[in-house]
């Protein structure tokens, strides 16, 4: 059986982060250098390549009630939409614009001054740049108040481990001699991650502690724990509890912890609290954590059944990629991951050392994965599924009511890789008017699609509803005092102005806006269930979502660096990168398909003219995968964006990170 996961390759706390690399490997979280970049043609990701949609698939169902208000050239104009199919369609760019074909901006501020007299329309990258800060900045201050516990919550991960180790040293202590051993070794981990993050720990062992940070690759911090050096102890203390094989305990270890714990209930639950956070923070983890021995190990008698136990738990040691395995608090689990064991443990058709993100867009696009959220899914997972409507557009509500062409459906294959590998990056440890008196006859007025932006409103309303599941799991799991009271922190180190439960209800509200006004403008049926319709004040998530929208090149957020770059695979030899390397502009056009355009319903101020098309330029990240020497440590994001920045086409920016 191949092995691809190896112990250290689960060794992340806030998500496994794994590819498929070329040959087996550990997926993993880390950046490199070396002399493979490799690009793929969309159109070749399957043997159902992507093109054009079919018109006879499309299936509108008129609505009566249907009416929707644009204005053009002062006129008003009242549609059905219901009936209307808009086609979306990426175009070359013109003589002038050559410039823009190849080049690569440092972010969405520096490509929109790029075009200023252009018209942008806000792509779903643009809406994820106002999410992605947020979602780190959230990750980020819920890490440093579960630490230490404040803020009103009542989670103190040091305390809990303290607690731990001090039982464990009594134990060793004051047990049998076969006890004694194994709880000196428990001891020596639990006090060694304890170390790793910052805390004085006697029963620390500095030969551990050497080998785990002699595995860089685990070890050094990326992603937003490089901000302030409390997060980077946070980071290499939790990678250390994911049992790394390079210093993973014996079974025998991992047992007595689960002695000691039922010995003290209220460390136990502190400990299984811990547990619970990464599960919706992140995900459930694949492997096990060593809360799932409590059941088997009530007293020291049961270090006397260690070979029943290990019947239960075989690789407690050494983790491969089919079978699950143990760790202190493990990493969590993926589509990814999913994927990968039913390629390779042969359960699904498929060849697991091919590039995992071309093998999970194919298997999303054939139905193989499933990625609508279980009732233990956590936030990643269901970030995930928001992806999911744009490789496989025919599940979503707008459906009927867009036309895409293989040229458009091409863009959303790279959207759905640069918006993935920004979250998967975060879980490293996601008018006018008209004077109606005028006597004069206004000459008629062209119309187009007047779309707000991209519209896809599945997108958006699936990211809503991940935004409101992570609200209420927080405040059950820590609190309203902590989320209403505690700003998420900011890249400087410094904190928002609005706490994290008002940033929460915001952003959610926005993406529900968004999702409205996105369906709306297409004819589609609202995406929203009955019950987001009676809890959501609709009119005040529309009018948040077109505030943003009419300013969003003033957000803080949009105007931060969005280049990121995060380890996903390693054979050993060379260590496989998922990369955001800049923001690039596309040409695309809007237009009724011909036959399928609204229904006038009344007019104001002008006769109806011809039905033109809409000509804008959408923002968007470019996404790089390339191969770097295992032996090289993951870059920081200060290292990749440095970089980054020797070059201004994808070709250059290649040359840079792989010379």
């Amino acid at each position: 059986m191949r092995r691809w996961l190896e112990r250290s390759a689960r060794a992340m706390l806030v998500v496994p982060l794994v590819i498929f690399g070329a040959a087996c490997g550990l997926p993993l979280d880390v950046l490199g250098e070396n002399e493979d970049v490799t690009q793929h043609d969309e159109n070749s990701l399957s043997t159902d390549p992507i093109a054009d949609d079919n018109i006879a698939d499309k299936h509108p169902v008129y609505d009566p009630n249907q009416r929707f208000t644009e204005t053009f050239s002062g006129a008003t104009f009242t549609w059905n939409k219901s009936l209307a199919i808009t086609e979306l369609d990426i175009q070359d760019f013109q003589p002038g614009d050559q410039t823009l074909k190849d080049r690569i901006f440092t972010g969405f501020g520096d490509a929109k001054a790029a075009i200023p007299s252009y018209t942008i329309l806000p792509s779903m990258e643009l809406v994820n740049a106002m999410l992605k800060p947020f979602n780190d900045g959230l990750y980020a201050a819920i890490e440093i108040a579960a630490e230490t516990g404040g803020g009103g919550i009542t989670m103190n991960k040091r305390a809990t481990l303290d607690a731990l180790v001090q039982q464990l040293v009594t134990r060793a202590s004051s047990g049998s001699s076969t006890e004694r051993g194994f709880a000196n070794e428990a001891a020596a981990q639990i006090a060694t991650a304890e170390m790793l993050g910052g805390a004085t720990a006697t029963s620390a062992s500095s030969t551990l502690a050497a080998q785990f940070q002699a595995d860089s690759l685990h070890a050094r911090p990326i992603g937003f724990y490089t901000w302030t050096p409390e997060l980077s102890q946070i980071f290499q203390q939790d990678r250390f509890l994911q049992s790394p094989e390079s210093v993973a305990p014996s079974l025998g270890a991992y047992v007595e912890t689960a002695i000691a714990l039922n010995s003290i209930p209220q460390t136990r639950d502190a400990f299984s609290s811990i547990v619970d956070l990464y599960s919706g923070l992140t995900n459930p983890p694949f492997d096990h954590p060593v809360t799932d021995l409590l059941s088997l190990a009530p007293n020291a008698s049961a270090l006397g059944n260690l070979q029943a136990i290990g019947a239960q738990f075989p690789n407690a040691g050494s983790l491969d990629s089919c079978t699950q395995g143990l760790a202190f608090v493990p990493a969590s689990d993926s589509p990814e991951l999913r994927l990968y064991r039913a390629l390779a443990c042969g359960n699904a058709d498929g060849d697991p050392g091919e590039d995992l993100l071309d093998q999970l867009i194919i298997a999303i696009r054939s139905g193989q994965i499933d990625l609508t959220p279980t009732a233990t899914s956590g936030f990643y997972d269901r970030q995930v599924y928001a992806l999911e409507t744009l490789l496989v557009p025919e599940n979503a509500v707008e459906h009927d009511n867009l036309f895409l062409t293989k040229r458009y459906k091409e863009k959303l294959v790279e959207t759905f890789k640069t918006i993935l590998i920004e979250d998967r990056e975060t879980h490293a440890k996601q008018a006018g008017e008209v004077d109606e008196a005028t006597s004069y006859e206004a000459p008629p007025v062209d119309v187009y699609p007047q779309l707000p932006l991209e519209p896809f409103a599945t997108f958006y309303v699936r990211t809503a509803r991940a935004y409101s599941f992570l609200d209420a799991f927080l405040r059950t799991t820590l609190g309203d005092a902590f989320i209403d009271g505690t700003p998420r922190l900011l890249e400087d180190g410094s904190r928002a102005p609005a706490s994290i439960g008002q940033e929460l209800h915001d952003k959610a509200e926005r993406l529900y806006g968004m999702a409205s006004i996105a369906a709306a403008s297409i004819g589609a049926p609202s995406p929203l269930t009955a019950d987001e319709i009676a809890s959501v004040d609709i009119a005040t998530a529309e009018t948040n979502a077109r505030t943003w929208l009419g300013a969003w090149s003033t957000d803080a957020d949009v105007a931060r660096d969005p280049r990121v770059v995060v380890p996903v695979s390693s054979d050993g030899a060379n260590t496989t990168y998922w990369a955001v390397v800049g923001t690039k502009v596309l040409h695309m056009t809007a237009y009724y398909y011909p036959g399928h355009e609204p229904t006038l319903v009344e007019s104001v101020g002008a006769p109806l003219g011809k039905f033109v098309n809409l000509d804008a330029y959408l923002l968007v990240g470019q996404s790089l995968v390339y191969q770097l020497p295992a032996d090289r440590p993951p870059p920081t994001r200060d290292e990749f964006r440095a970089l980054c920045d020797k070059g201004q086409t994808l070709a250059d920016i290649q040359a840079a990170l792989t010379q």
